[in-house]
């Protein structure tokens, strides 16, 4: 009993054994056919949103085909020249004041006499006349000026015995020493810088400082006079200048200048910082002004030049009445849209009074190393608004807004700008032309209400506005149109690679399908195999069956024959 039942343990283990074998071994394989069937269906789901992310695609860029351009030419010119006329290029110039060298006077500027304002005008008149005199004038406005500062008196009317030579930093004998200014006043007097920014009192206290007074050898102080230090110790007498110890008295001038410099410095950052500011201030408040009037004029002269056409279109079939009826519905309309919009017309006045700003500091910054001229000055400014515009472009601009279009866009500011605001130097010409037709002469010379500026001024500068806004909008246009052709031949590029992925992706999809109807031809081809064979094997085993049982008939009859054959023999 023991035996037998451990011989069917060991029958149990062995048949678990061999079928855990045969299990793990179908499982890899039905594995391994899922992870391919995964693989190809993962492949094939990529392949189908791969063609519907192309088809968006596609459809996107068709989309971005630049659209047929309906606007004429000469509309964009309409519309384009009114504003030109009511921006920053045109009417807007007529309220801030240009002049020569700028609205602040700069060194460079005040040594070439051209100056800002009355007060900088009578300095360079007073620099120059200082420079013009000699012999007893210069004695005495010396004397009027410098000699009479309590730090020269005191050192002058000094009773000590025994002094300190400033060049040498020996004692010498009082009565052989004389009071000495290292940087001369001559010197110091004829500085341009220190007549514009410093007064004749402050002048006249940097030469008398402490850093500037000395006590000298009186034969140094006759032979040095009026010269500057570093070039009478290169070539003045040799019998004097030997008496100075250069190193020392280099020392003590560069000292006093970087005194003067100093004092200098301020006093020009003083006077330049505030000017800069009353004068940008008066710019930013006048184009703040204007920037709102601006917009209120331009959309009040579209408005009426609206109505002017439908009159004129209507012509002999209105009456009076109706036509000053028309007008009223329409200033009314505009009004009522200015003033839903009034945040942007403020926003945008007080951008613009802040770029006015800046501008007079860009002006007075070139005015540093070069002289602008009057109608120069307004190109800048002018100039300057583009620029800020299309900084501003660059800096923020819209976020689904590409980067070429956005290059492309503050380059057509910057475009327009630098037409606009060259546009402003045929001003003058155009006033000439004016002014040159006799019936027009006096007309043109009568003075405008606000400011120091005519008739001609405001009609040059509407005409040349004009001009400036016709070349603008030409070139903007021609602009537009090669950026379109090119837009469009890129955009056609990539439609024709979008296309060609599209049908690379649907020709993947067919072979997918083919793959499939393969497989389902396979395994139907496999489940009739399977099926032929099977009825191949039933058909064999009929026919053994049908075979043996013949041999069984055969047999039993034989057995029936022999035994009939043998009855028979017994019953004979």
């Amino acid at each position: 009993m023991e035996n037998q039942n451990t011989r069917n343990v060991y029958t149990l283990e062995s048949d678990i054994v061999n079928y855990l074998n045969i299990d793990f071994e179908s499982t890899i394989d039905e594995f391994k056919n899922l992870d391919k069937k995964l693989e190809l269906n993962t492949y094939q789901i990529q392949i189908n949103e791969g063609l519907e992310k192309a088809l968006s695609e596609f459809e996107e860029l068709k989309s971005k085909l630049p659209k047929e351009q309906t606007i004429t030419l000469i509309e964009l010119c309409k519309d384009n020249v009114l504003d030109t006329i009511t921006s920053q290029f045109g009417l807007a110039s007529l309220f801030i004041d240009a002049r020569d060298g700028g609205s602040v006077t700069t060194t460079h500027n005040f040594k070439k006499g051209i100056t800002s304002n009355e007060s900088d005008a009578s300095k360079y008149h007073e620099f120059k006349r200082v420079q013009e005199l000699k012999g007893e004038g210069w004695q005495k406005y010396r004397h009027d000026n410098y000699d009479k500062h309590n730090n020269y008196k005191a050192m002058r009317n000094n009773t000590d015995q025994i002094v300190v030579d400033g060049y040498t930093n020996k004692k010498i004998p009082k009565s052989y020493a004389d009071v000495e200014h290292i940087v001369s006043v001559k010197e110091i007097e004829s500085n341009a810088s220190n007549h514009l920014y410093l007064s004749v009192e402050q002048r006249a206290e940097i030469a008398s400082s402490d850093k500037n007074l000395i006590y000298a050898d009186q034969g140094v102080n006759s032979s040095k006079r009026d010269n500057n230090l570093k070039e009478w110790l290169e070539d003045g007498n040799p019998e004097y200048t030997s008496k100075v110890d250069k190193k020392v008295a280099m020392k003590k001038y560069d000292d006093a200048k970087k005194n003067e410099n100093k004092k200098r410095t301020i006093e020009a950052l003083k006077k330049n910082s505030k000017e800069l500011f009353q004068t940008g201030g008066k710019d930013a408040v006048m184009m703040a002004t204007y920037s709102a009037i601006g917009i209120v004029l331009k959309d009040l002269m579209r408005g009426i030049m609206i109505e002017l056409r439908l009159t004129l279109k209507k012509r002999g079939n209105e009456t009076l009445k109706e036509i000053f009826s028309r007008f009223k519905i329409r200033v009314e309309k505009i009004l009522v849209e200015l003033k839903s919009k009034y945040k942007d017309i403020l926003s945008s006045s007080f951008e613009a009074g802040i770029t006015a700003f800046l501008s007079n500091i860009v002006v007075f910054t070139i005015n540093l190393f070069a002289t602008t001229l009057k109608r120069f000055v307004a190109i800048i400014r002018a100039g300057f608004v583009s620029l800020v515009q299309a900084i501003k472009i660059l800096a923020n601009p819209p976020a689904d807004m590409p980067k070429d279009e956005i290059n492309y866009q503050a380059l057509k500011v910057l475009t327009a700008g630098l037409i606009g605001a060259l546009s402003l130097g045929l001003t003058d010409g155009i006033e000439k032309l004016l002014l040159s037709v006799p019936i027009l002469a006096p007309i043109i010379s009568f003075p405008l209400p606000f400011g120091n500026q005519t008739v001609g001024d405001a009609l040059a500068v509407t005409l040349s506005a004009m001009c400036g806004g016709l070349l603008t909008t030409v070139a903007l246009y021609f602009m537009d149109k090669t950026q379109a052709e090119a837009k469009e031949s890129k955009i056609q590029i990539q439609l024709m690679t979008k296309s060609g992925e599209m049908v690379h992706i649907k020709a993947a999809q067919t072979w997918f399908v083919l793959g499939e109807a393969y497989d389902d031809f396979f395994n139907d081809a496999k489940q009739s195999y399977a099926k032929l064979e099977h009825t191949k094997l039933e058909i064999n085993q009929s026919t053994k069956q049908a075979s043996a049982s013949v041999d069984n008939f055969s047999e039993t009859m034989a057995d029936f024959g022999s035994k009939l054959k043998q009855i028979t023999k017994g019953k004979e």
